[in-house]
């Protein structure tokens, strides 16, 4: 499981000018824009969750068959000291695994495997809309639609390539380069030369 957010306003795609161009125009929503939160979870076999959007002001809580269940999350500080989380998570059978934080390069999949091209696809749909409908803003209230098209990036292929990519199912040892578990330096002010 991981999270991403995406912006209401979508992101311009480069435009093209004639070298020496004053006036260059793109396409793009008129009121700033809200971030949603996307909650995407996939396992190894490539079978998602519906990803869920959160929207300012809202909650969620997620569906998982009974049983335990091991629940891979990076490790932002948030989601791995809460104690409610850690409580919820406790009630619901929820084994929870936290990555190390600001290791997306090395070890989260869904970074690199899910939220990557929801990204793109989001901000391809989003621009065809706001082209389709000139005279309107995006708002969160088109948002539901827009992404249901942008979540057919969430393929099988995507996720177990990012499970076997960062060698955690099938396991490989030798997925993550040693210098990512290399000691950082430490310095502290005024060690410096």
């Amino acid at each position: 499981m991981d999270e991403a957010g995406i912006q209401i306003i979508n992101k311009p795609a480069k435009v093209l000018a004639p070298k020496g161009a004053k006036d260059v125009h793109v396409l793009t929503s008129r009121v700033p824009g809200e971030n949603v939160t996307v909650i995407g979870c996939c396992n190894a076999e490539g079978m998602f969750l519906p990803p869920a959007l959160n929207f300012k002001s809202e909650h969620f809580i997620p569906r998982k068959p009974a049983g335990k269940t091991l629940l891979i999350m990076d490790g932002h500080s948030s989601h791995c000291s809460d104690v409610e989380m850690l409580e919820l998570a406790d009630r619901n059978d929820l084994i929870l695994l936290c990555l190390p934080s600001h290791c997306t390069q090395a070890m989260q999949q869904l970074d690199k495997s899910f939220f990557g091209p929801l990204k793109t696809y989001w901000n391809q749909e989003a621009k065809t809309w706001m082209l389709n409908h000139p005279s309107r803003n995006l708002s969160r209230y088109q948002v539901g639609g827009i992404f249901g098209k942008s979540v057919d990036s969430a393929t099988a292929a995507n996720a177990t390539s990012g499970f076997r990519g960062i060698g955690i199912y099938p396991l490989g040892q030798n997925a993550i380069p040693d210098h990512f578990y290399a000691i950082s330096n430490i310095e502290t002010a005024g060690s410096r030369p």
